[in-house]
């Protein structure tokens, strides 16, 4: 057969194609289904709308006859198998993709929402979405991809985040709030450096003795300090009344001389008693 012939037999098999992958994907219909054989009412809605074109395309109908339940490798190209299918699906992902992102370039300003959600296997992933402003001012959300594997902590999801807009060479900047989102990651490590010392306030444990030795020495050392940021907070008008009144409290326990005693002398009985506890 000349190459001529080849390619343009190639070419209406992928354009038929190409029309059932779109019309599918379009209406978010499955494709396979429980085998992938010509002439079975369990081939799925793929080979179903590849048959009922070959019902009206006497091309399309000799085609599938000479290639159709065919394995690969057996001579010929077909373009009939799942492996075809898949790829098609990809490239078309792909270009859609592309053109989503040059709508997000052209409009400038856009914002993200992720999501994180676990697929049929189990395996954890993030739904990435954006949503911009076209040209003639109608608000879209698109789906990007998903990202899988990338943690459940903010500082996980964040570098995601930004490898998939470095990825697509959008300007992270222009994301509303993503300098928000970077400057409450940094207060989040922030509070996690200096809550995980040795000399911050500690809470109390049910199971643990030594939270008791670490909350009396934190208290012990730390009394002014403490006292002061209790005064700031009971002088702060924009804090809740509720929460100014508790403060107070605290700090009027604070003033008694039974509290400032009983702090050192539980602060030295548990931190003995915690040197030598198994």
């Amino acid at each position: 057969m000349p190459l001529s012939a080849v390619r343009e037999r190639a070419s209406k098999a992928l354009s038929r194609l190409i029309a059932v992958v779109k019309s599918l994907a379009s209406r978010r219909l499955p494709f396979r289904g429980r085998d992938e054989y010509f002439g079975s009412p369990h081939n799925g809605n793929y080979l179903m709308c590849l048959e009922l074109i070959a019902e009206f395309d006497p091309f399309f109908a000799s085609h599938i006859s000479k290639y159709g339940n065919k394995r690969s490798g057996s001579g010929g190209v077909s373009y009939l198998s799942s492996r075809i299918c898949n790829e098609v699906i990809t490239i078309m992902a792909t270009k859609v993709t592309q053109q989503i992102m040059t709508e997000v370039r052209s409009s400038k300003y856009f914002s993200i929402i992720v999501d994180s959600t676990p697929d049929i296997s189990h395996v954890d992933q993030l739904t990435f979405v954006v949503r911009y402003v076209l040209e003639d001012g109608s608000p879209v959300e698109r789906f990007v991809e998903f990202i899988p594997n990338t943690g459940h902590t903010r500082e996980d999801m964040f570098a995601a985040i930004e490898t998939t807009l470095q990825k697509h060479k959008i300007n992270v900047l222009n994301c509303k709030r993503w300098k928000v989102l970077q400057a409450e990651i940094q207060l989040t490590k922030d509070l996690k450096k200096h809550s995980d010392g040795p000399n911050t306030l500690k809470s109390l444990s049910q199971t643990r003795w030594s939270t008791c030795a670490e909350a009396c020495q934190s208290l012990s050392q730390w009394w002014e300090e403490i006292f002061s940021a209790l005064k700031s907070i009971e002088n702060n008008v924009t804090q809740k009344t509720s929460t100014k009144c508790e403060a107070k409290g605290i700090r009027l326990k604070l003033e008694r001389l039974e509290t400032a005693f009983m702090a050192k002398f539980w602060s030295f009985v548990t931190h003995r008693l915690n040197a030598i506890n198994i």
